[in-house]
C-alpha cells in the first residue's frame, strides 16, 4: 500500500484515486519530543495493566497502562501520538489519549490536515530500523536520518481507507490470536489431565 521513490504511485490502489502521492521530509512533516518523560523504573511502577492512562515504555510491552488520579495528574499528557525507544530497538507504539511515557522520542503529526498520525505510524513501524546508527555497542535512534527521511503519503480521504482497511487486519489478528491463546490453553489443560 506505500510507493517507492521513483513512481510516487503505489502498486495497490482504490477505485477513485489517482494522483501520484505527495514527498516531503519527516522534519517538514513532525514534532519530536515536545512531551515531558518519566524513568523507566517508575512507568514500571505504575502499571496496572488496566485503566484509561496509556503507559509507553521504550521496550516491546505493549499493554501496559494505569488509571488516572491526582497523584500522577502531573505527569500525564494528552496527544495523539508515536513513539520509538531511544536505543536498542524502536518498539514503535501509537496512543491516542492520556499517556506516560518513557525513554522514547515522541513523535506526531504537525500537519494534521495533509498526514494523519496513524498513517504515519504505520510508515514508521514498517521501516523504524532505518532511523537507528548500528556504530555504537547497541542502536541509537539518529534524529537526523530521521528528519532528512523523504516520506511519500496519499490525501487524507486516501489515507483514511487506508487506515481502514489495516485496523480491520488488526482487529482480525488480535481475535485470532485470542482464540489461539484459548486453544493453547484447552490443550494444556487436556495434557494435564491425561498424563497425570
Amino acid at each position: 500500500m506505500f510507493c517507492d521513490e521513483k513512481s510516487k504511485f503505489p502498486r495497490i490502489r482504490f477505485k477513485g484515486f489517482t494522483n501520484a502521492w505527495e514527498q516531503e521530509k519527516l522534519g517538514d512533516l513532525t514534532l519530536l519530543n515536545r512531551f515531558p518523560q518519566i524513568s523507566a523504573e517508575k512507568l514500571s511502577e505504575l502499571n496496572q495493566y488496566k485503566g484509561d492512562v496509556s503507559l509507553l515504555p521504550s521496550s516491546n510491552n505493549n499493554n501496559w497502562r494505569c488509571s488516572y488520579n491526582e497523584k500522577i495528574s502531573h505527569l500525564i499528557n494528552y496527544a495523539e501520538v508515536i513513539t520509538l525507544g531511544r536505543a536498542r530497538n524502536p518498539n514503535p507504539k501509537y496512543a491516542k489519549g492520556l499517556f506516560i511515557s518513557s525513554q522514547n522520542h515522541i513523535i506526531e503529526s504537525k500537519k494534521n490536515d495533509i498526514l494523519l498520525n496513524k498513517f504515519l505510524y504505520f510508515f514508521i513501524n514498517k521501516v523504524g530500523r532505518k532511523f537507528y546508527s548500528f556504530e555504537n555497542t547497541y542502536p541509537m535512534f539518529t534524529k537526523i536520518d530521521f528528519l532528512n527521511t523523504k516520506f511519500l503519503f496519499p490525501s487524507v480521504k486516501e489515507q483514511e481507507k487506508i487506515l481502514k482497511v489495516l485496523n480491520n487486519l488488526d482487529s482480525l489478528i488480535t481475535l485470532h490470536q485470542r482464540k489461539l491463546e484459548l486453544l493453547k490453553n484447552i490443550k494444556n489443560t487436556l495434557l494435564k489431565k491425561m498424563f497425570i
